[in-house]
């Protein structure tokens, strides 16, 4: 009886811990923002399967690349989430145009590393390594199976789709170490725009700590055909002719320079875009009150 109790209790002090302490703040119509320290919201991350607080920045993506109709860019300096790629995977093979820009850094799948190349990453990087292998060896044996890597690696993912993927090395450089966009624009309307890049460590935690709940990132989804313009125009400097090796890619510093422009989404609400050598700065204004990313 005294453990039923104490089992009781100690069930009830866990999910007691993971009941959101705030009410959520009412989404506008235009712009929803999300958390994934968010105090309002929990939910059960996916790979480990642990109940945390926050929003599943995942999950958004995920929603939204199911609405997708017709066309999906996507810029992400690191592209590490299998349940993003899966998305992305059905909507190629359904029809939809996608194509995805990633970090020269970050372009190769981690499942393609031999023992000496892992053995010659710097400190960072074999972390990076370290933290694949705990996500894509489901069972734990110690040991990657084809299956595990076509589930895994998001990477791969994309490639068995036949994802048209290039780096920032399309432009005929080594390079330009200044790819750190994170947006995605979808039908040419819907714009999502974050401060995390695709991989666990930004999203949902560290799987070399288990109690580790992530980089703390927002995300913000604008439905905006005009602000979604400024984005595809963004991608395709980058994208060029994509993997047809004609060099015209622009990144980083080959980007032209462009003056701050501003997209009003409703009457007092606007969005005023900047762009960076790598990156956009934006800025919302809702009833005269801004806001800063």
């Amino acid at each position: 009886m005294g453990l039923l109790l104490f089992l009781g209790f100690n069930h009830w002090r866990q999910s007691s811990a993971l009941q959101p302490a705030l009410e959520p703040l009412p989404q506008d119509l235009f712009i929803q923002v999300y958390f994934n320290h968010s105090q309002a919201a929990s939910y059960t991350e996916p790979y480990r399967l642990q109940e945390r607080l926050g929003d599943n920045l995942e999950q958004v993506i995920v929603e939204a690349i199911a609405t997708t109709q017709s066309s999906i860019e996507v810029a992400s300096h690191e592209f590490r989430l299998p349940r993003i790629a899966q998305a992305l995977q059905e909507k190629q093979r359904s029809g939809v145009r996608v194509r995805v820009i990633v970090e020269n850094e970050y372009s190769r799948p981690w499942s393609s590393f031999t023992a000496e190349e892992v053995g010659q990453l710097d400190e960072r990087q074999q972390g990076k390594y370290l933290e694949f292998l705990q996500l894509a060896d489901q069972n734990q044996d110690g040991q990657l199976t084809p299956s595990e890597i076509n589930q895994r690696d998001a990477l791969v993912i994309l490639q068995q789709a036949q994802i048209p993927v290039i780096d920032d090395t399309a432009d005929g450089s080594k390079g330009s170490d200044l790819m750190h966009h994170k947006f995605l624009v979808i039908d040419h309307r819907l714009v999502i725009v974050a401060s995390a890049n695709l991989t666990t460590s930004d999203v949902h935690g560290d799987f070399l700590a288990p109690q580790s709940s992530g980089n703390a990132n927002n995300l913000v989804k604008i439905d905006s055909p005009e602000l979604a313009q400024l984005y595809t125009r963004e991608f395709e400097l980058m994208w060029g002719d994509g993997p047809g090796g004609a060099s015209d890619s622009k990144f980083g510093l080959q980007k032209p320079p462009r003056p701050a422009q501003t997209v009003t989404l409703a009457p007092g609400s606007t969005v005023t875009v900047q762009v960076s050598a790598n990156f956009y700065l934006f800025t919302l204004a809702a009833k005269h009150e801004w806001i800063n990313w």
